[in-house]
């Protein structure tokens, strides 16, 4: 054979190869994305070592309830709001005014304006006192009460979780939304008052240690009175709570059921109860995550835990 065929016989080979690839690509569908949107107290934190931290737990949970781990490195994004709430952060004052229904503006409710307006003052000075700048622990209690003051910061913390949910649907990736403690709250406000045309629909919203079914303390913490109910949009909400997790609520009470929406009581372990990795290592909160991640995949056959969910 000569040269020039031999190079013309190479170059179709990988030309076969690329296009063989390329089409098998195009017919794998969209691995579903779970958007994991975190709690107070992450204003010293590293995102990105906590997002890691977050799919290691998730992998656990998952080899626990399936025998599988399932998920890739891919397959979890860390929704982050925290450098919102730093008081410290000036220019995060600029945030304009939202109109998604991030908080009450506390019309016709005096003693609301009033926890409101104090949190925005404490804010500053629980700020101030924390002279030397590595006191994490007044950083994030100033955080806390300027996301309580501050309704452009409840507003932006929602806007993260509409920007993640923007991005998702422009890949066409289904999503799986799992929201600890305040991200709970950001979560469910977002969705409960978002314009379900710009954004996907949800498979499912896990949320784990979230105080969403106390009533006062939701009001409190975001100025929202709204009755919980199954957003517009979202499929399935399971709850995760640990009885030993003090600000975990349940959110299903007495004997009247909410359509769409189950409680499931998480294992007591070694770790804090309200720890967000302890949640994602238990094997229930784990399998309510993977078992709407499997079903948004349709991948069952391909996947040997998604396979063992399905049977069960």
């Amino acid at each position: 054979m000569s040269t020039t065929s031999l190079l013309l016989a190479l170059t179709l080979a990988v030309s076969a190869t690329v296009v063989g690839d390329t089409q098998a690509r195009q017919l794998d569908p969209p691995r579903p994305v779970i958007l994991v949107v975190h709690g107070r107290g992450f204003l010293s934190r590293d995102s990105a070592v906590f997002r890691r931290q977050a799919l290691q737990a998730l992998r656990e949970g998952s080899a626990r309830a399936t025998g599988d781990s399932l998920l890739e490195d891919g397959d979890l994004r860390l929704v982050w709001y925290a450098d919102l709430m730093d008081v410290r952060r000036r220019e995060a004052r600029s945030l304009t005014s939202c109109d998604n229904g991030a908080g009450s503006s506390d019309d016709g409710n005096p003693a609301g304006f009033f926890l409101r307006s104090l949190a925005q003052v404490l804010s500053e000075l629980v700020d101030v006192s924390a002279a030397d700048s590595s006191d994490n622990d007044a950083r994030d209690i100033a955080g806390d009460l300027r996301f309580i003051g501050d309704r452009t910061v409840r507003c932006g913390a929602q806007g993260r979780v509409a920007d993640a949910l923007a991005r998702a649907r422009t890949e066409g990736r289904p999503v799986i939304i799992v929201a600890h403690s305040l991200g709970a709250l950001v979560a469910w406000g977002y969705l409960e008052h978002r314009d379900t045309h710009d954004v996907p629909e949800i498979e499912r919203l896990v949320t784990v240690g979230a105080p969403i079914g106390n009533d006062g303390l939701r009001e409190l913490l975001i100025g929202d009175t709204a009755k919980v109910s199954l957003p517009r949009g979202v499929r399935s909400w399971i709850n995760a709570v640990n009885v030993d997790d003090g600000l975990a609520a349940r959110i299903v009470t007495g004997d009247s059921p909410l359509p769409g929406i189950t409680d499931i009581v998480a294992e007591r372990n070694g770790e804090s109860a309200h720890d967000l990795r302890g949640y994602l290592r238990d094997p229930s909160t784990a399998k309510a995550v993977v078992s709407a991640w499997c079903e948004a995949a349709r991948m069952k056959n391909r996947l040997a835990g998604c396979v063992a969910l399905s049977k069960n």
